[in-house]
């Protein structure tokens, strides 16, 4: 009996004695980044309470020496593009700028950390702009919209929270400007390192007179990178405007891109489209286009001297710059199409597709160009319309430039306008209009 229950008080001896070298373990880790905060320009005020269970913690982080936080801020971004971004324009800051903007800046924040599951809730929230700013408002607080923005700090309307998955949610704002008498409203901000969505963004006025009202409502944002490859894909379920009796609404937005990176030279596309754009005034509709897409794409654009291009404009030296790019055989290409387009309610298309690629002559700035071909080493404009705006266009042009260029007929009772540049000079339909 005395041998069974020695080994009962050993075992529980080893658990209890795990459990305090985890539970010092936590605290050594979470006292090491305090530290690194402190060394980093950063004041922080840290209470904590540890048990076997959990560590509880709640602070105030507060931003000391501006350069120092930014220095170690963006030894923290992987993105070497990025990074050198942002850090150009900190360096564009002046020295009094700096303090203006970023001295005294305050976040208080709390978390609550499972020990045994590893799971991690925390919030942070923006109590106090710099202490310029701070001060500024202080002096105004007989100023509606001082008072307004003090209260949403001290109040910790400002909230993020974050879990041990880094997925983020954005505490919902809907809040009056006083003295601007405007509204803003912003719900469901929430995300992690791949993924956005935002379910209403709304921004409106409260005299009713002035009718005005900008509304976005479920934004959805995905994205991935590697060390060559960038892709994003945004939709956005509706967008409104409206400005006394004039609104612009678009439904279903989408916005694609992609990116990427081949030795030194990059290739890009950008997807833009939409189901519906709608304009109105007075509730008269004078604008209806449906179902629009845009293409545009950018190969073999050379990035190894990217970063140089501003020193080129700065200087002036525009035709080295395009001698630069003619060199890397740019090529760039748009495709479109859009259907059902209306005007005053009047039609002005049923269907119009078209495709548009030109690649630039390498030796355009070694010779005075002469002539088209001395521009451009390949063009090809391809334009298909509904045969109703196909006569209409080329009634417009007969009219206009006195043209006895006819469309040629292609599938599904369209007609086609084709412009070809060839060695000997520019054709359209087949037709030669322009020399070399």
């Amino acid at each position: 009996m005395k041998r069974n229950i020695l080994i009962i008080v050993v075992f529980l001896a080893i658990i209890a004695a795990a459990l305090f070298g985890y539970q010092n373990k936590i605290n050594s880790e979470i006292n090491s980044k305090i530290e690194e905060f402190n060394n980093n320009g950063f004041i922080v005020k840290h209470e904590q309470t540890t048990n076997y269970i959990n560590t509880s913690a709640k602070g105030e982080l507060e931003i000391a020496n501006p350069d120092k936080v930014a220095s170690w801020l963006l030894s923290n971004i992987k993105d070497e593009e990025l990074k050198k971004a942002i850090e150009e324009q900190y360096l564009f800051l002046a020295p009094n700028d700096k303090e203006l903007f970023f001295s005294g800046v305050k976040f208080d924040y709390d978390f609550v950390f499972e020990n045994f599951t590893n799971k991690v809730y925390s919030n942070i929230y923006l109590t106090q702009l710099s202490k310029i700013v701070m001060n500024n408002l202080a002096q105004e607080i007989d100023k509606q919209s001082s008072k307004w923005l003090l209260d949403l700090l001290k109040d910790k309307k400002l909230q993020v929270s974050i879990n041990e998955k880094k997925e983020y949610k954005v505490a919902d704002i809907d809040t009056i400007i006083p003295d601007e008498n405007i509204i803003i409203t912003i719900r469901g901000f929430q995300g992690d390192e791949k993924n956005l969505a935002i379910n209403s963004f709304k921004i409106s006025d409260m005299n009713m007179e002035n009718r005005a009202l900008f509304l976005i409502n479920e934004i959805a944002i995905n994205y991935e990178k590697d060390e060559n490859k960038e892709s994003s894909k945004t939709l956005i379920k509706s967008i409104e405007f409206q400005e006394k009796d004039n609104i612009l609404n678009i439904k279903n937005l989408l916005i694609n891109s992609n990116y990427e990176k081949k030795d030194i030279n990059i290739n890009t596309k950008t997807d833009l489209s939409f189901e519906e754009l709608t304009t109105k005034n007075f509730n008269f509709e004078s604008v209806n286009f449906k179902n629009t897409s845009l293409s545009f794409n950018i190969n073999i654009f050379p990035i190894k001297k990217l970063g140089e291009i501003g020193l080129y404009i700065k200087d002036k030296r525009y035709e080295e710059y395009l001698k630069f790019l003619a060199q890397s055989g740019l090529e760039i290409q748009s495709t479109g199409n859009a259907s059902n387009y209306l005007i005053n309610q009047q039609r002005i298309l049923d269907t119009l597709k078209f495709n548009l690629s030109f690649k630039l002559n390498k030796n355009m700035v070694e010779n005075e160009p002469k002539d088209v071909t001395d521009i451009f080493e390949d063009v090809k404009l391809t334009v298909d319309l509904d045969a109703s705006t196909a006569q209409n266009v080329k009634g417009f042009l007969d009219l206009k430039q006195n043209s006895n260029i006819s469309f040629i007929d292609i599938d599904n009772n369209l007609k086609r306008f084709e412009a070809v540049l060839k060695e000997d000079g520019l054709y359209v339909n087949n037709q030669k209009v322009l020399e070399k």
